[in-house]
């Protein structure tokens, strides 16, 4: 297991590691050539703690430096079993627009502290206030985030954890308990299959996902060899509690509601309808995808993600930042 260090009197340490190290040391050339393409040289690990109370805890995170004390600050929160890992491309995107960019890994995912348990949505985004905070953070001006990511967006939200001028959601799971359930042996069974052969699972995913960028996959596999798969699916058995339609219709803030095709969407049937009425039709787009959009349609996701920042939520006061991530 990756050990991660605490935050140093002064702040976060710097450190050289990130998920990777946790890779085991026999993958070939041709896994670790695609993870190679993700460590970005603009991006930058560090580390927290675990909380004494142990109800928060503070995250690994990575960052992409858009190099202006006027940049403007985006928050990306992954799904289940990805990690900060899963924005490799869409952080330097940003970045490269423009953006400072953070992306945390949530509990019991990629470097940040295990999860010792199961736990719910609304624990995970006090999670992500707490790292924020502890970063400088007032406030960001958005927050995007992917699958379980958006409902942890969501719920940062409309509990108001976390002051953000609007937020992305990607593919934000229904209610939907009893595939939540059926979900947890999916989560224990795929970690034995990979921990059986990573690299070979790598090149199951660039099969059945044609579209992924190969690192894409690889990241995948990154993600389920670094998550606490039985902290997951534990979480998994009990719904993670939370009502996606109900906090869509509490937010208050500009949204943009990034979808999947239906047949292959998280979200899906009356809610998904009830979901996308609750929003302005500039609000909503539906993409030719399946569950992670930015993965099978990046190009489009991205320009649609830029075009709609340029317009969206300019009537909200600017997030401001008392130092930003403390290096």
């Amino acid at each position: 297991m990756l050990q991660v260090d605490g935050f140093a009197a002064s702040g976060p340490r710097q450190h050289s590691v990130s998920p990777f190290d946790a890779m085991p040391r026999n993958l070939n050339c041709h896994l670790t050539t695609h993870l190679t393409r993700i460590r970005s040289p603009r991006a930058l690990w560090t580390f927290a703690e675990t909380r004494p109370d142990n109800r928060a805890v503070r995250l690994a995170f990575r960052s992409w430096d858009a190099h202006s004390a006027a940049a403007p600050v985006a928050l990306l929160v992954h799904g289940a079993t990805g990690s900060a890992e899963t924005w490799w491309r869409v952080g330097p995107a940003l970045a490269t627009a423009g953006w400072s960019v953070v992306a945390c890994d949530l509990r019991g995912h990629g470097a940040s502290p295990r999860a010792d348990g199961p736990y719910t949505i609304v624990e995970l985004a006090a999670d992500i206030d707490d790292t924020i905070d502890g970063l400088g953070f007032g406030s960001v001006d958005v927050v995007w985030g992917v699958s379980m990511g958006a409902l942890v967006a969501l719920s940062l939200l409309v509990t108001e954890k976390l002051v953000a001028r609007r937020v992305i959601l990607e593919e934000p799971p229904g209610r939907m308990e009893d595939e939540w359930v059926a979900y947890a042996p999916q989560i224990r069974a795929e970690r034995a299959r990979v921990l059986e052969g990573a690299t070979e699972h790598v090149r199951r995913v660039i099969t059945e996902q044609p579209r992924w960028n190969d690192a894409d996959a690889a990241c995948a596999v990154l993600g389920i060899l670094s998550c606490d798969a039985e902290s997951l699916a534990q979480s998994s058995e009990r719904g993670l509690e939370y009502d996606t339609l109900a906090m869509l219709r509490r937010l208050r803030v500009p949204a943009l509601l990034m979808l999947g095709s239906p047949g292959h969407s998280a979200l899906f049937g009356s809610e998904r309808a009830d979901c996308i009425a609750t929003l302005p039709p500039s609000s909503v787009i539906e993409f030719d995808s399946g569950h992670v959009v930015h993965r099978d349609q990046f190009d489009e996701s991205i320009a649609r993600v830029l075009a709609w920042l340029g317009t969206a939520g300019q009537d909200v006061p600017r997030a401001k930042a008392s130092g930003g991530p403390r290096r």
